[in-house]
């Protein structure tokens, strides 16, 4: 189960060098891999160490996400200086 949550975020991430509508389908089939993790939780089957592996991908998408915010917001000034 957990393995193919850590898939569904490799996916998202080379959705990134992509189109749009594949970074929304791949965002679908992370939600949908979470809400299946939501599930399992509660059961007790999710091990501490097998986490490791899926929450360094999740900060290095987290740090991702957060240069390409970043440079969004500083587009509409680059843009304006530039003309």
């Amino acid at each position: 189960m957990l393995e193919n949550f850590y898939d569904s975020l490799t996916n998202l991430e080379k959705s990134f060098s992509n189109t749009s509508k594949d970074i929304t389908q791949n965002t679908s089939k992370v939600l949908l891999e979470m809400e299946k993790l939501k599930d399992i939780q509660n059961t007790g089957e999710l091990k501490i160490n097998s986490l490791s592996k899926v929450t360094s991908l999740l900060e290095k998408l987290s740090i991702q996400n957060e240069f390409k915010l970043s440079i969004l917001r500083e587009f509409p000034s680059y843009i304006s200086n530039k003309k």
